[in-house]
């Protein structure tokens, strides 16, 4: 999590940070269940995407576009394979062969995208927005995670 600041509010680098942690548990959840459970688990974890992505694309990219338009071209395009590949993982029965293959590439990227976002994006953020906007930021940010779950 953040230390950039010294407030007690979380900033928007930790609530995206805690998200990454919950997604690393879905994707496992995914990997680990069967059958209908298996189902279940991908659904709550494609929601789950689609409600942070929402957040992010609301709040984190307009800000770190200001910053580093490149980082945040990276991070859209990512997120677009990602759109897709969900997409196309909706359309398969989760107990195939084939759903397990593009799962796994899927996986790999969604944790690659993660790191990504919090060794390149989150640093430029803490060195480039005061603290008290990261904490504003972050209050934006679980407001629109909110409305995008509505």
């Amino acid at each position: 999590m953040s230390e950039s600041t010294t407030s007690k509010s979380p900033t928007v680098v930790d609530q995206v940070q805690r998200d990454h942690r919950k997604i690393e548990a879905l994707l496992q959840r995914v990997t680990d269940e069967a059958g209908a459970a298996r189902t279940e688990a991908f659904d709550e974890l494609a929601r789950y995407l689609e409600m942070h992505e929402a957040a992010e694309q609301a709040v984190v990219r307009p800000e770190i576009t200001k910053v580093d338009e490149a980082e945040a071209d990276s991070r859209q395009a990512e997120e677009s394979k990602a759109d897709d590949l969900i997409a196309r993982l909706r359309s398969m029965p989760a107990d195939s062969a084939e759903f397990d293959a593009l799962f796994a590439k899927f996986r790999s990227a969604v944790l690659r995208h993660a790191q990504q976002e919090e060794r390149e994006e989150h640093p430029e953020l803490e060195a480039n927005v005061s603290p008290e906007r990261l904490v504003e930021m972050g209050k934006e940010f679980t407001q629109a995670e909110q409305e995008a779950s509505d």
